[in-house]
């Protein structure tokens, strides 16, 4: 791996693990201060929170990042065409407003969605400036902008939850992140735009992003279906359990998400037309990313329940079998992600726009299945579903780009099986449970992180995390 890139996975994850402990900490804080029904409220309006995102982006930011030349009126083009996305996604959310709030027999939902709306404007500013940062690796301004916003963001919230304002502590939360952000993205970029609209520039974006902003939207649709469906047919504090236990185990999860992909996306597209250095990389990185993903999830897995009751109160102990059965969801997040960025690496957005329309597919067909015997097995299909997208990525590569897939099937295989090896043994180990949570916690990561190691050497895992431990310890 090169110096760059090496550069841009450690400033791009102390980034994103900086915001990930800065989130934790906010979670914790604020889960105590607030009501199970005040996240319920946020869960069911967080369809649309996402899909104004996606709709905002318009894929603009991945392009400024894959296009191989960029002019100064090419990207002002770009520029105004997300205010004019971000202009268009205020109208669309005050006109939906009312009838989402019919739809969930919740007329708070109209001024929370209306107030919200401002801040999907006020992140339209910042993609441009976001994607030509993130073009140059330059991750460590990335992250110093993100954490800032978010630590200011998450005072606020903690004041506003402690004097009793409710969801609007959560509302407020998000509004003056996405603003701070944009005040220092233009602070530390340094491109201005210039008056110019090519029409020819849209066109050409479309052509990558098109697909791109298809797939990430349908994506984001099907991955807040769920809060759409438990906020319909489940009381508004089913949802509020749902919600914490998706966000908590998100937190690691996606931020590790976040890291495979916005490290390894600009490394994929410089190799697009090396093949042997496109699928060596692809490996490596996989490996690396199992790794931690793994593990992560599998220690979230064996101490929710105790950092539950220790860190939140028995008040969300109700969330705890979701958090557990939404992590082994998370699994086979790495896979995905960068299996995206190699089919977006060689400009195939029309394949992962078709994966993702396969994705959506299944996960409609399973929730319906599964919707009527509980909200336990609706979760039970979300794995199922992560599962078998997984498995529809790496077989798309395989047998469009004609690349054997052999190892990656069983490099996925060990990594799973030592991850729930390692939990069940922390789960049958009853002397963990009579212990004070914190000390539980402490005991249950040593056993399980030393269990996960050893598994992984046995079963022959070589990644370089693994060599440097066996280095350590001068195994052979």
């Amino acid at each position: 791996m090169s110096h760059t890139i090496k550069s841009a996975v450690i400033w791009n994850s102390l980034e994103v693990f900086g915001n990930q402990i800065l989130g934790i900490s906010l979670t914790v804080v604020l889960a105590r201060l607030l009501s199970p029904e005040d996240f319920g409220l946020i869960g069911m309006v967080s369809v649309i929170t996402m899909v104004s995102s996606v709709v905002i982006d318009g894929g603009i930011a991945a392009t400024v990042i894959q296009k191989p030349e960029l002019t100064k009126r090419g990207l002002s083009t770009l520029f105004f065409l997300n205010i004019a996305l971000g202009t268009f996604v205020i109208f669309v959310v005050y006109i939906i407003s009312g009838p989402v709030a019919l739809f969930f027999d919740e007329p708070r939902l109209v001024l929370l969605l209306q107030v919200l709306s401002l801040g999907y404007f006020l992140g339209s500013l910042q993609v441009v400036q976001y994607g030509l940062l993130a073009r140059k690796m330059a991750f460590k301004t990335i992250g110093k902008i993100r954490i800032t916003s978010q630590a200011l963001a998450g005072v606020v919230a903690v004041i506003m939850a402690f004097s009793g304002l409710g969801v609007w502590a959560l509302v407020f939360q998000s509004l003056i992140s996405v603003t701070l952000g944009t005040i220092l993205f233009w602070r530390f970029g340094k491109w201005k735009p210039v008056l110019s609209f090519e029409w020819l520039v849209v066109k050409e974006a479309f052509s990558f992003s098109g697909f791109l902003m298809l797939s990430s939207l349908i994506n984001q649709m099907a991955d807040n279906f769920y809060f759409v469906l438990i906020g319909r047919y489940f009381p508004t504090q089913q949802l509020g359990y749902y919600f914490q236990a998706n966000r908590i185990q998100r937190i690691p999860a996606l931020k590790i998400n976040q890291v495979v992909q916005q490290s390894t996306f600009p490394e994929f597209s410089r190799l697009a037309s090396d093949k042997t250095g496109y699928i060596a990389f692809f490996y490596k990185s996989l490996q690396n990313a199992l790794f931690f993903n793994m593990l992560v999830m599998g220690l979230l897995l064996v101490n929710a329940e105790h950092l539950v009751l220790w860190l939140l109160t028995d008040k969300w102990a109700a969330a705890v079998p979701f958090i557990q059965w939404l992590s082994l969801a998370s699994f086979f997040l790495p896979v995905m992600a960068l299996c995206k960025n190699y089919l977006l690496g060689v400009g195939n957005a029309k394949m992962q726009f078709k994966i993702v329309l396969a994705n959506v597919f299944l996960l409609i067909i399973v929730a319906f299945i599964t919707i009527p015997y509980g909200l336990m097995p609706l979760i039970y299909g979300q794995i199922i579903v992560a599962l078998a997208t997984a498995g529809i990525y790496l077989l798309t590569i395989q047998f469009n780009y004609k690349e054997s897939m052999g190892d990656v099937w069983q490099l996925i295989a060990k990594y799973t099986l030592a991850t729930i090896v390692s939990a069940m043994l922390v789960f049958y180990l009853p002397v963990l449970w009579d212990l004070h949570h914190s000390i539980s916690i402490i005991l249950s990561t040593f056993i399980f992180t030393t269990v996960y190691v050893v598994l992984l050497i046995l079963l022959k895992i070589n990644n370089e995390y693994l060599q440097k431990i066996k280095n350590l310890f001068k195994i052979a």
